[in-house]
This record gives structure tokens, sequence and C-alpha cells, in this order.
């Protein structure tokens, strides 16, 4: 867990917990992809929040799973803002159909 900052340049900066600032998001960081059955035990924050995957081995196939079987639960973070997919083997075909899913948030590949 840390904080998700925009900065003045619009650049997205990770923060240590510590470090949060008023406007900061929460954000997640995952270094796997979680197993099956994992997904549906997150926890939706009652505040915009950030998600990152990124350097996770997740791919189209994970993606499909997520977007086609997972998504009436994933659909249900509806305070997901910002989603890390840089680093990974998703596609832009993949961020597209996850963009339809969320389109209240930023995916970034």
């Amino acid at each position: 867990m840390g904080w998700l900052r925009v900065t003045e340049d619009r650049f997205i900066q990770f923060v240590e917990e510590r470090e949060a600032k008023a406007g900061d998001l929460p954000r997640f960081r995952f270094r796997i992809w979680p197993e099956d059955g994992a997904r549906e035990k997150l926890p939706d924050p009652r505040m915009p929040f950030g998600l990152d995957l990124s350097g996770t081995a997740i791919t189209d196939a994970d993606l499909k799973k997520w977007t086609d079987v997972g998504l009436k639960e994933l659909t249900q973070l509806q305070n997901l803002r910002w989603l890390d997919l840089s680093n990974t083997q998703v596609t832009a075909a993949g961020v597209q159909e996850l963009q339809k899913a969320w389109p209240r948030c930023q995916i970034i590949r």
C-alpha cells in the first residue's frame, strides 16, 4: 500500500504511506498476478484508489478471464480510478476492453 500522486507535470508518482498529502489516492501494488479466487477477495475501498499491476506476468489471456469471468466482481470496484498495466504483456486491445468496463478509470499500459 502506498499513495498515488499526480505531479504538476502530470506525471504519476508512487509515494510511501507516510508521505501522503491531501489529494493523493490510495494505491495498492501487486507484484504477482492474483490466483483464481483471490481477485474476489479484494476489498472495494470506499474512496477512489489505484491498482498497480505493473511488471506482473499478466497477459491478455489473464485479462480475458478478468474481463469476461470476473468482470461482474471487478466492476464492483466502482472507485477504481487508476490502473497501471505497464511492463506487462497486456495489449492495446486488452486495455480497450477494460476501459469499456471502467470508463472513469485511467489505464496505463
